[in-house]
């Protein structure tokens, strides 16, 4: 196995991990929501992890995305 093919499977990955992510987004803000209600963390720290979630989520499909862009561009120079 070559290694833009390696890239490419790492790419597409990458972005059904964002693609699984954002469609769960709702849920994981959810529970995030409940933790504070349940008195499981604070306010803040609920805030923070809402945060990293809405911004994780469109790096981790972007980053897969240029990844995927890459691989090609090594297979079409071989």
């Amino acid at each position: 196995m070559d290694k833009h093919e390696l890239l490419a499977i790492a790419a597409i990955a990458l972005v059904a991990t964002g693609i699984w992510l954002r469609w769960r987004l709702d849920d994981y803000c959810s529970d995030a929501e409940e933790d504070v209600k349940d008195k499981k963390i604070t306010a803040e720290q609920a805030r923070r992890r809402i945060a990293l979630i809405q911004w994780g989520v469109p790096v981790v499909t972007v980053l897969g995305l240029l990844l995927l862009m890459e691989a090609f561009s090594r297979w079409l120079s071989l």
